[in-house]
């Protein structure tokens, strides 16, 4: 099959809700060629702020991963990020 756009927003929170990131994300997703149950998809994000000591956050970063679909809407997924997040503090980018 063709692969299908996804487009949308993130939020990863600290496991102590003291900090989080936000952005956007955008990606594909396409059925796996030899079990249609999985949905193997990538997105590319722009980290564009969030809250807490990464308020002022910036960066991008890569999810590649995929997902094994329970029902038509719904699936466990299990997937890797890797990226590069600065923030300013104290009038400087660090």
């Amino acid at each position: 099959g063709q692969p299908h756009a996804l487009a949308g927003t993130f939020s990863f929170v600290a496991a102590d809700g003291s900090a989080s990131l936000t952005g956007t994300a955008e990606g594909t997703a396409e059925a796996d060629a030899v079990n249609p149950a999985f949905l193997n998809f990538s997105y590319k994000l722009a980290i564009t702020g969030g809250a807490g000591g990464l308020a002022r956050a910036r960066g991008v970063a890569e999810i590649s991963g995929a997902a094994m679909m329970t029902s038509d809407s719904t699936g466990t997924a299990t997937w890797t990020l890797n990226g590069a997040v600065v923030t300013f503090d104290k009038g400087r980018w660090r």
